[in-house]
């Protein structure tokens, strides 16, 4: 006889709890050196002979390497474009003033003039003769137009180059006076006298001023090797840097802009020009 055998199979689930895994992300970075400026471009209206009231801006290091030098340019004219009434001839870079800091110290990052005819009121140096002349004590008449921080008028400083013995102006002197003309005053006509510093330049091309007052001093002199141009210079990386070393990695700094713009830049359509500022 047949049984049928039955047998009752019970499987038991044990409860697992949920368990973790680790990997490990290793992220190996170039070095790269980059900075960003904001915001990106600047509008100033203003009068002739005034300081426009500054804007800040913000230049950040986005690169992964501490950066040790941070300075700047600004593109400027390359002929004289005072008296001529054309706006397109004026480069507002030549404008820019650029402080660091919180204290209102604004230095130009190239302020440049060029030569022109010299008044007939204006008095040169003994000797002196305007133009290239070979051989002889040369140079020509500059006026290095600015707006003054305080007074916030524009003021020209006379200006008289003199050839060295490369027969141009690197090296050279160049003589400026220490009052400065303005709407008000006549300032510094007699080079003979003693209203003036006198400026040794090197074959650079570069020297360095004082006694004609303290927002001029602080700037490096440049004379063109033809002696026809000036340039008041401060943040070019040689005369100061912009940031202070080191500039880390994702580290941002505040620095405000102004323009101050000098007598006889005519109304019209915008000046414009180009700040560049440069990491290494």
């Amino acid at each position: 006889m047949l049984r049928k055998i039955f047998a009752v199979l019970t499987l038991m689930i044990t409860a697992v709890f949920a368990t973790t895994d680790t990997a490990i992300v290793s992220v190996n970075v170039n070095a790269v050196t980059a900075i960003d400026i904001n915001p990106a471009s600047f509008v100033f209206v203003g009068n002739p002979g005034e300081n426009v009231t500054f804007q800040y801006f913000q230049i950040e290091n986005i690169g992964s390497t501490n950066i040790t030098a941070v300075y700047a340019t600004v593109t400027t004219t390359t002929s004289n474009p005072y008296g001529t009434g054309i706006t397109a001839n004026y480069n507002s870079g030549e404008f820019v003033r650029i402080d660091n800091t919180t204290n209102g110290n604004f230095y130009y990052v190239r302020n440049k003039n060029w030569n022109e005819a010299k008044p007939l009121y204006v008095i040169a140096p003994a000797g002196w003769s305007e133009g290239d002349k070979a051989g002889a004590s040369w140079g020509y008449f500059v006026r290095i137009r600015s707006v003054g921080l305080e007074t916030n008028e524009g003021e020209e400083y006379f200006a008289i180059t003199m050839n060295g013995t490369q027969n141009g102006c690197n090296p050279g002197t160049v003589r400026i006076g220490k009052t400065p003309h303005t709407k008000s005053q006549t300032g510094t006509i007699d080079f003979n006298a003693g209203d003036f510093a006198i400026v040794s330049i090197g074959s650079d091309g570069k020297g360095s001023v004082s006694g004609v007052n303290p927002m001029f001093d602080v700037h490096t002199i440049e004379v063109s090797s033809d002696c026809k141009a000036i340039s008041l210079i401060y943040w070019d990386g040689i005369r100061s840097l912009i940031g202070n070393p080191p500039f880390k990695p994702g580290e941002a700094r505040d620095m405000r802009i102004m323009v101050s713009i000098p007598y006889g830049v005519p109304t019209g359509g915008a000046i414009t020009g180009t700040l560049t500022v440069i990491a290494s």
